[in-house]
This record gives C-alpha cells, structure tokens and sequence, in this order.
C-alpha cells in the first residue's frame, strides 16, 4: 500500500531544500578585507551578539540574540552580515541553527583583536 502524499511535509522538505541550496558558503577569511570584518562590529547590536557569542562559545543562533530582545527576522539579518563579514560560522542540526564565532580564523589575522574589541564594550 502507497503512503499518503502530506501536502505539508511536501513543502517542509521543499522549503529546506532551497534554502539549502541557497544558503552561501562561509567566505574564505582570505578574501575578506579586515575593513569589512571590522565594519561589521561597528553596529552596536551587532557587537552585543558577539559579545554574547565569545561568552557562549557555540550556541543556538536564538541564545546568541534573545538577551537583546531581537525579533527573529531582525536577528536573521545581522547573522547574514556577520557571517557574510567572516566573522561567524553556521551549521544546521536537525531543525536547529547554531552559530559560532570563527575566533581561531580571525586571530590568525589579527592576533587578539577580539580582545581589544570586546575591552571596549560597556
């Protein structure tokens, strides 16, 4: 006997295909500008989301910005600059999202320039 066509799981599968096929790789550290990696922390709310990323270490994409009271959709688009910067590398696991910093990648280039960085956060 042939299984029921879900309609809803038809487009839950449709849906996380083209995202996935959409989804742009993590650029390559090396043809990222530093000025464009920088620029990206000059955003406060975005420097509070790494700030609380340093803290977590890898996390859920939603710890990394529920402190901050983000919409989802607002969240969404500073993790877009930040990964599209260098600055953070996204994974999938099941139906969840992490996010981490590429801390060792970027001090490779720029030894401890977090540091300094995050000293200057209030």
């Amino acid at each position: 006997m042939e299984e029921p066509f879900h309609v809803a799981d038809h487009l839950r599968d449709l849906a996380k295909a083209v995202h996935d096929v959409e989804e742009p790789f993590h650029v390559d550290l090396g043809d990222v500008a530093l000025s464009r990696v920088l620029r990206a922390l000059d955003d406060p709310t975005r420097l509070r989301m790494v700030t609380t990323m340093y803290e977590l270490g890898e996390c859920e994409c939603s710890r990394a910005y529920a402190p901050l009271g983000l919409s989802k959709s607002n969240a969404t688009n500073h993790l877009r600059v930040l990964r599209e910067r260098g600055l953070v590398r996204r994974t999938q696991r099941g139906d969840q999202q992490y996010v981490v910093l590429r801390l060792a990648e970027l001090e490779s280039r720029l030894p401890r320039w977090l540091d300094s960085v995050l000293a200057s956060v209030e």
